[in-house]
């Protein structure tokens, strides 16, 4: 395992090497986005055949956070990274999965017609925005009416970093993402630095 920071504009993500196995490496592109890639730490039981490359966003996770008012958070940002890191890590030939945020990053950077990508796994991928808003407003009707105000209030006031959002939050993710009680602990990791 191997931990680096690499400079990117903005600031400095935080990136790890996980084995050495001889297949071309295997490079994580996490959901969000926002959610650092703890929560993908299985993937890691890939590694002894290649070398699985994770690495945070900028903004969440072990990688700097610059303010939004800075212009970071637009995809022409995150779609840089991806070559950023693959130069500093010298990823000539890779394989991508992106998961969620990450899926939709992914077919983003394909559009460029980056070269050397040698497969694109999709994990639960983002595909419409659109939809997934529409789905998310469903499926936030079906909680219980003191998260739903909660939730609503919160957002409302830009105020999403609180422990009470996070704790309604929580519950969103409890009935409608990860069902699987307790959570994991690379699971509640990811949760946790959401808001940190």
């Amino acid at each position: 395992m191997t931990e680096r920071m690499i400079n990117v504009p903005g600031g400095k993500i935080w990136t790890n090497v996980v084995g050495d196995g001889p297949g071309a490496p295997l490079l994580i592109l996490h959901g969000g986005p926002g959610m650092p890639s703890a929560y993908l730490n299985c993937l890691a039981n890939l590694a002894s055949d290649r070398s699985v490359i994770f690495y945070d966003q900028l903004g969440c996770g072990r990688s700097d956070r610059p303010t939004a008012s800075e212009g970071y958070f637009v995809k022409e940002h995150f779609i840089d990274e991806i070559d950023h890191v693959r130069d500093n890590l010298g990823l000539s030939k890779v394989h991508l999965l992106g998961h969620s945020w990450g899926g939709l990053l992914a077919t983003l950077y394909m559009n460029q017609q980056p070269h050397e990508i040698q497969s694109i796994t999709f994990e639960s991928p983002l595909i419409s925005v659109s939809r997934w808003v529409e789905d998310c407003n469903r499926l936030k009707g079906q909680l219980p009416s003191d998260i739903i105000d909660t939730m609503n209030r919160h957002e409302a006031s830009n105020n999403t970093t609180c422990p009470e959002y996070a704790a309604a939050n929580f519950e969103w993710w409890r009935q409608h993402v990860y069902t699987i009680v307790p959570f994991t602990e690379d699971v509640e990791l990811g949760l946790i630095s959401m808001g940190t």
